[in-house]
């Protein structure tokens, strides 16, 4: 009597067949392929784009952009700056680039503009909308996220304005290159003034006080601030 064996071997996966099959949400795309559907993610949402006058003929740039998706991030994010007098007459355009974590807002920010003494009114934002063209990456174990916190923000105005904060590394690692940005916020929830800083190194459940200056007094009412500390990790988590 013979006895037969059958192995049943199960194909492995490919993400490159042109076919939607394994589990896939699209041709050779989600599920246990790499490759994102562009179905999966969500556009970036932009809240407001505007000019900060510093002195005359200078002039911040900052536009406030939000990632709604949970699992994806953009490791390099390029976009335009386009600027405006109040003839309605292109003053010039800067270009910047910048990280985006998944689920996080980021302050794109081009700092003291020189507008050759023209009165700047206004500001536009470009960037490549195409998904694909953008550069999304899903990020792995967001789980250990670097975790950094806000306290103690103090506003000290005067001739020259100064914000004052706390930032705390709560992770159980020590932080490298640290963006913080700060946006002043009037009565009308406007954003009203802008700024940037970095801490180069905080070790892990530690403080650093960092300093925000404005070079000429606030000449609006401020109501709130937000203050957002962030650091990169979907670089690394790829």
């Amino acid at each position: 009597m013979g006895i037969y064996y059958y192995f049943f071997l199960k194909t492995p996966i490919s993400c490159s067949d042109g076919k939607k099959n394994q589990g896939e949400l699209d041709i050779d795309c989600g599920g246990p392929c790499s490759e994102i559907c562009e179905s999966e993610i969500l556009p970036l949402s932009v809240e407001w784009v505007r000019p900060f006058k510093l002195l005359n003929g200078k002039y911040d740039v900052a536009a406030m952009v939000v990632n709604r998706n949970t699992t994806f991030g953009i490791p390099s994010f390029n976009y335009k700056f386009s600027v405006f007098d109040d003839k309605n007459v292109n003053v010039t355009d800067k270009n910047g680039s910048v990280f985006i974590n998944p689920n996080e807002k980021v302050l794109l920010f081009i700092s003291g503009l020189d507008s050759g003494q023209r009165s700047v009114s206004k500001a536009f934002l470009e960037y490549n909308k195409d998904k694909k063209e953008e550069g999304w990456l899903r990020v792995g174990d967001i789980s250990d996220k670097p975790r950094l916190s806000v306290e103690n923000e103090k506003v000290v105005e005067g001739n020259t304005p100064r914000l004052y904060a706390d930032i705390i590394n709560s992770s159980p690692y020590d932080l490298r290159n640290i963006e913080v940005s700060a946006i002043v916020y009037d009565e009308q929830d406007n954003a009203m003034a802008v700024s940037r800083t970095m801490i180069d190194f905080l070790i892990k459940d530690s403080r650093e006080q960092v300093v925000f200056t404005w070079p000429s007094p606030f000449n609006f009412k401020w109501k709130r601030i937000d203050i957002l500390p962030r650091i990169d990790y979907v670089t690394k988590n790829n």
